[in-house]
């Protein structure tokens, strides 16, 4: 009788946690909200501009008011075709250099055009997630993730001067041009994530 070694499967160990990292691959932000971006801040100037164009029109009268107002209409059409492809290629660098990842512990961040910052926020210590729409939002499909934590205590939430925040600031994430549903699947995902990972567990 020919003695016969049984080939016994090696057993998997298990594991206590599977490692599931989700990135800005998986909620993309959509190219569509660069123009919006772009074209906020030049309605500000344009609002401003034109106020002083009307003001200088009606308080002019002296005889060189006309070439006056030409001057300033040149100066006012330069400004805007300088400013428009500089702010538009900022805003393309701002969002190619945003990454952020949710593995099973921490929301990972990274930021930056000329110097790179990076933030790990656990879940515990997040403090509120929502959505936002403004009105271009709701045309074009697209809503804006925002979350505020306790990790930077005292620090207060910094409104950007020009555009949408995109990125990190103090106690504020803003993950903005997402499609409704990803911003709404992201909340829901970060969410889970607080109530399973509670802040005595992250040693806070």
């Amino acid at each position: 009788m020919d003695n016969q070694t049984d080939q016994i499967p090696p057993v998997s160990q298990p594991t206590p946690s599977t490692l599931v990292v989700l990135t800005e691959k998986d909620f993309p932000i959509r190219a569509i909200w660069l123009l919006k971006n772009s074209a906020r801040p030049f309605f500000t100037y344009f609002a401003f501009i034109f106020g002083i164009v009307v003001l200088t029109a009606v308080s002019s009268s002296s005889s060189n008011s006309s070439s006056s107002f030409s001057t300033f209409q040149l100066l006012e059409f330069g400004f805007i075709i300088v400013s428009a492809p500089l702010l538009i290629l900022f805003n393309i660098l701002t969002w190619k250099n945003f990454h952020f990842s949710l593995d099973n512990q921490f929301l990972n961040l990274s930021q930056g055009v000329l110097s790179k910052q990076n933030r790990q926020i656990p879940y515990g210590v997040i403090q509120d997630v929502f959505v936002e729409q403004d009105l271009f939002d709701r045309i074009f499909g697209l809503a804006s993730l925002r979350i505020e934590n306790a990790a930077q205590a005292g620090m207060m939430p910094v409104t950007p001067r020009h555009g949408e925040m995109l990125g990190f600031k103090g106690s504020l994430v803003s993950i903005p041009g997402l499609s409704k549903e990803s911003a709404e699947k992201l909340k829901d995902t970060i969410l889970q994530k607080m109530h399973t990972t509670p802040t005595k567990e992250m040693g806070i």
